[in-house]
């Protein structure tokens, strides 16, 4: 994919117009919706990704990739309740991955719910 490439050779603004085209192409393009937010995460652009990522899980709930960006850049960003949210959506479409639990119980503990913190953590160890 050439946006892909793009973003590959440093070509950052270029790379965003691409996947911006490709959207307009097929909006329910998911893989191109995540990949563009997670390259405006890399670039420091939290509330356009946190937008391009809303519309990804919209336009696909189930496409869990979207969730776990989605997730982390909450989370960045301060929105916890949202935060915990996207990783508890990300939990049930992966619910064998740990990767989530470090993520959602920081969010859980800026939320002062340190029992669900300790509970990932516990799920973490486990699973880790």
């Amino acid at each position: 994919n050439e946006a892909q490439l793009l973003r590959d050779r440093g070509h950052v603004e270029e790379a965003i117009v691409k996947f911006k085209q490709a959207i307009a192409l097929d909006p329910r393009h998911s893989a191109a919706r995540t990949a563009l937010g997670e390259l405006l995460l890399k670039i420091r652009r939290d509330d356009e990704a946190i937008t391009v990522l809303r519309a990804a899980v919209d336009k696909n709930p189930t496409y869990s990739l979207a969730w776990y960006d989605l997730a982390f850049a909450l989370r960045t960003r301060g929105q916890f309740a949202p935060a915990v949210d996207a990783y508890e959506h990300y939990i049930k479409l992966k619910p064998g991955d740990p990767d989530p639990y470090y993520g959602l119980g920081r969010a859980l503990q800026h939320l002062g719910r340190e029992g669900e913190r300790r509970l990932g953590q516990r799920h973490t160890v486990h699973r880790g």
